[in-house]
């Protein structure tokens, strides 16, 4: 019992203590759904419903996604400082559950913008425009989606953002993490739909746009374009199943980790370990692929490699690599000099 109060109590600290970010966070997101409903229209349909028009409300649904990333990184930011874990670390609490407050901490900043996005946006609508009746089921399905979907999105930057030793790397693995999944695929097939089911952004626009268009009172099939197709089922899989991983990594690594060892050089096999060469690797499908998926560029891959070799020395911070550096860096040169084959076979 003694155990619970000293977390809540610890809890109801960090809220206090923080008071000015929920506050930010929230002003911002209440502008920016005020300005979306400014340019709102009207229609009404031949029951004598009358829908909101909106003209971009997946803007208002992107706050979520952009909120989690900044709330994953201010909520656990003091770890990376030396002069901060002498004081967490001596906590009445245990290690997880410090973390599990931090973690409540950031997800309710997350989730608190959206509530006041919305909140904002549906009253604006309502004052500025008179609606009686408009399509709330749809609305909050709308944003039940956007909700669910950030805090999975929060989940794994927080988890990615753990795996660094500095702040500057923790930032580097959210800002990396979120588009790695995107340009892999889009450097494979440029004009692919299913590129743009790994884009955070992209996969939220396309799963929100059969909510939209009921909201906006079309006669649309809602299940057939949410589930009608297997791509963006599997994608929704996909990102529940990472959101879902990555909560229990956090929980599982989270209380094991050597937090004294903030400041040093992040080597977290989910930090640079992976990131580089899937970065290093998407920059050489892009020269291989630039001239109609046959021909290559040679100058493309060898910035890629210049930029690869450079990524590792600042990441190790000298060149003395190691096994699987090499390996990666030889990956690349073999992709150069096929490039350059294939450059020289079609002249």
């Amino acid at each position: 019992m003694a155990d619970k109060s000293r977390f809540f109590g610890y809890l109801k600290k960090l809220f206090k203590d923080n008071f000015a970010f929920y506050l930010i966070l929230c002003v911002i997101s209440a502008t920016v759904a005020v300005l979306m409903a400014a340019s709102t229209v009207t229609e009404i349909s031949e029951s004598g419903i009358v829908h909101a028009s909106f003209p971009a409300p997946r803007f208002i649904g992107y706050i979520g996604l952009y909120c989690g990333g900044a709330s994953a990184i201010y909520s656990f930011a003091r770890f990376k400082r030396r002069r901060n874990l002498d004081m967490l670390l001596s906590m009445p609490i245990g290690h997880k559950a410090v973390g599990a407050a931090h973690y409540i901490f950031g997800a309710s900043s997350t989730a608190l913008p959206i509530i006041t996005a919305y909140s904002c946006n549906i009253t604006a609508i309502v004052l500025n425009y008179g609606i009686e009746k408009i399509a709330v089921g749809w609305y909050i399905l709308h944003f039940g989606v956007v909700l669910c979907y950030s805090i999975l999105l929060y989940t794994l930057y927080v988890f990615v953002f753990n795996e660094a030793n500095t702040l500057f790397d923790g930032c580097a693995f959210v800002f990396l993490w979120h588009n790695v999944f995107y340009f892999i695929m889009h450097a494979r097939a440029k004009d692919s739909l299913n590129a743009h089911l790994l884009s955070p952004e992209k996969y939220l626009e396309r799963v929100l746009f059969a909510t939209e268009r009921q909201i906006c009172g079309s006669d649309g099939d809602f299940a057939a374009e949410l589930f009608g197709r297997t791509r963006v089922v599997l994608a929704t899989v996909g990102w529940i199943g990472l959101g879902i991983l990555a909560g229990v990594l956090f929980a599982v690594r989270f209380g094991k980790r050597q937090h004294e060892r903030a400041g040093e050089i992040s080597t977290s096999i989910f930090g640079y370990n992976i990131l580089i060469p899937l970065y290093a690797i998407t920059g050489s499908l892009f020269g291989i692929y630039s001239y109609y998926d046959t021909l290559g560029d040679p100058m493309d891959i060898t910035a890629c490699l210049i930029f690869a070799f450079a990524a590792y020395w600042i990441f190790r911070r000298s060149v003395k690599f190691k096994i699987i550096d090499y390996c990666v860096l030889g990956f690349i040169v073999l992709l150069l000099i096929t490039s350059c084959i294939k450059e020289i076979s079609y002249m």
